[in-house]
């Protein structure tokens, strides 16, 4: 009896998860969202060190939403060589490119034209986890060839959503630094593919909205455009996204 309760909790909880997303993701290479840069492809030569490159997360809820006070985002890489080359070793002590991953939250300067901010004038934070096949916990499928990075944003007052409407969330950066000369990461030619897997909204209430499906565009790709590496597959993939509930409480500690 007492399993099939486990298991019957376990069902309603992911009813409630299924349930909850209500929402889409947009992802592209540039400083604006998909409807402002619409760009798949970004190519460079690895030929110096200095510069950086930049990719925009958007969301949308189809309907009307308060008291968001943060999110997660979870955003997939393959890369097509066997394992993760140096290049794309990012974040984890150690790594060779550690500092070279980095995230803002800061859109005060982005077109808003077609996406507009989630949290206008409010303070916002953001970390990252850069999982691989070695690190603990490991990559899903602990397959050599991919990472996935996890994107923690927290909000210091709660906002308002409009649902039909497509907010900007992060803008993920990574610098060319080590990619020639000596003390180089070999790797940055390696044909690589991003995907935005999906996107939780965290609510005052403790609630959580999730947005997976893609409103026009959730992989873009590195040096060349090979779709085999869009995985996991455009269509979302909620079970991804981190299934936090934090207090209100909690969020805003992180202020203090």
């Amino acid at each position: 009896m007492r399993r099939i309760v486990l298991v019957a909790l376990m069902l309603v909880a992911l009813d409630a998860r299924s349930a909850a997303a209500q929402g889409g993701v947009n992802l592209a290479w540039g400083s604006g969202c998909w409807a402002e840069n619409p760009q798949v492809l970004k190519t460079f030569r690895c030929d110096a060190n200095a510069g950086a490159v930049s990719m925009v997360g958007s969301f949308m809820l189809w309907s009307d939403r308060d008291g968001i006070v943060g999110a997660d985002a979870v955003i997939d890489l393959e890369v097509a060589a066997a394992t993760l080359p140096d290049w794309w070793q990012f974040v984890n002590a150690g790594s060779c490119r550690e500092s070279s991953l980095s995230a803002s939250l800061d859109f005060s300067l982005a077109p808003g034209v077609s996406c507009f901010e989630p949290w206008p004038g409010i303070s916002t934070s953001s970390t990252l986890r850069y999982l691989t096949a070695t690190t603990v916990p490991p990559a899903p499928g602990t397959s050599p060839s991919r990472a996935r990075i996890v994107l923690h944003a927290a909000a210091a007052e709660p906002a308002a959503v409009t649902g039909g409407t497509e907010y900007y969330l992060f803008r993920l950066s990574f610098d060319f630094q080590k990619t020639m000369q000596a003390g180089a990461c070999p790797g940055c030619g390696t044909t690589a593919a991003l995907v935005l897997s999906g996107v939780g909204l965290l609510r005052q209430d403790g609630g959580v909205d999730y947005a997976c499906t893609p409103i026009a565009n959730v992989c873009i790709s590195w040096q060349f455009l090979d779709p085999s590496l869009c995985v996991p597959p455009p269509g979302g993939d909620c079970q991804s996204v981190p299934a936090r509930n934090p207090t209100w409480g909690a969020v805003k500690s992180l202020y203090r």
